[in-house]
């Protein structure tokens, strides 16, 4: 089988590779097509487009320049087109399908409509970029979850049930995300995208509401009013192999998410025996939120709770993680990259 992905920007593309690295193994052919960064790994083919800069706005060049990404990947001998799900790789997709007459799925990681809701403020704009994107997904040949919740999200935006797949969640590398022995005091960790979706204007209210409380952040900044604040170690974009020796700095991690499918941070937490204190949708569920602290995105609740941690920092500690990393050890990455796969095929024949 021959898939080819588009994914703009190869710089934030170490979180993914895990994942695509797992869905190579099953595959003839991989071809990912970029933007911008420099390639890494030999999983795949990849593919540089040259855009042409028009003096519009970012919404009217990335429009314009479909029929210039077209005539770069129209030679390249596919089966079928698979993306993650994200505004853009979805209408890029979606308009290599129709030109090639070839399928496309869509690999549904969160919801994109709340995240609109989230981030567009201008009323027409946001009516205009969910009802393009609710198109692409409707007309996408495959759609598959990575939780239960997003597979009822899609029924509910009017994907037929026949086009979806059973939720298929990440994976984890158990041998690389190991727990070690906590630190000496409460430390706070946040990993991620830095965004307003996931919570970036509640977790510096967080951190200057403790200021007696260290945090260590890592993660793009894709919120631009994000400043950290002095008990906040910001660590910049980690490489993937660094991220075990990342959770074991902390002693839980904070995800103070609006909206999420299934968050690879909860797999890796709890891999490396770190409990996590987190928004209640963060959870996928009711065993993996059992294990830890799910709670309303309410300022007041989360220094309390924060602060009675602090307090009693060595019954925490002493605390049976196995738990935790039991549950984590039943997702794995060759596990993940056969389902994809094999509805792939189901879809191709």
């Amino acid at each position: 089988m021959r898939l080819l992905m588009p994914f703009w920007n190869l710089n934030l593309l170490h979180r993914y590779r895990p994942q695509l690295e797992a869905l190579a193994a099953y595959l003839d052919e991989f071809h990912i097509i970029y933007l911008e960064g420099e390639p890494e790994g030999s999983y795949a083919d990849f593919h540089r487009l040259r855009f042409r800069r028009y003096p519009a706005s970012k919404f009217l060049n990335w429009s314009l320049n479909l029929p210039r990404a077209w005539r770069q990947v129209r030679n390249i001998d596919i089966d079928a087109y698979y993306c993650l799900s994200g505004f853009w790789f979805e209408i890029y997709s979606h308009y290599f399908s129709k030109r090639s007459g070839r399928p496309y799925a869509v690999r549904l990681r969160g919801d994109q409509v709340r995240v609109t809701e989230l981030l567009v403020k201008n009323r027409l704009k946001r009516w205009i970029k969910n009802n393009l994107y609710r198109g692409t997904l409707l007309e996408a040949d495959l759609v598959i979850p990575i939780s239960e919740k997003l597979r009822l999200k899609a029924i509910k935006l009017g994907v037929s049930p026949s086009k979806l797949t059973q939720p298929i969640p990440n994976g984890v590398d158990t041998d690389l995300f190991k727990p070690e022995k906590f630190p000496s005091e409460l430390t706070v960790g946040y990993a991620g995208r830095i965004s307003r979706e996931k919570g970036s204007i509640f977790l510096t209210a967080l951190m200057e509401k403790t200021p007696d409380i260290k945090y260590l952040v890592a993660g793009p900044i894709e919120d631009s009013a994000f400043k950290p604040p002095k008990n906040c170690e910001y660590l910049g974009v980690l490489p993937y192999e660094k991220m075990p020796e990342f959770y074991n700095r902390c002693s839980l991690i904070v995800l103070p998410s609006y909206t999420e499918g299934f968050p690879n941070v909860l797999l890796e937490a709890y891999a490396c025996g770190r409990p996590l204190m987190a928004s209640p949708i963060c959870f996928p569920d009711p065993e993996a939120r059992s294990l830890s602290i799910p709670l309303k995105l309410d300022v007041r609740l989360w220094v309390s709770n924060l602060e009675w941690l602090r307090g009693h920092y060595e019954d925490m500690v002493d605390v049976d993680i196995s738990e935790r990393r039991r549950w984590a050890e039943k997702y794995s990455w060759p596990e993940f990259g056969r389902r994809i796969v094999e509805a792939l095929r189901r879809l191709i024949r």
